[in-house]
């Protein structure tokens, strides 16, 4: 039922958030990719 309600297909890659008391998040798909992209972004002539 969780994938049909937050459109998880098989292969796909999960970001979750947890919290003791809160319980568990799954944000987005997308919502973190523009930070990813900034973080994880490789500088000219770095590997």
């Amino acid at each position: 039922m969780a994938r049909e309600v937050f459109g998880i297909k098989p292969g796909d890659t999960l970001l979750l958030l947890g919290d003791e008391k809160r319980g568990i998040a799954i944000p987005p798909r997308g919502a973190f990719f523009a930070l990813f992209d900034t973080a994880f972004r490789e500088e000219d002539g770095e590997a």
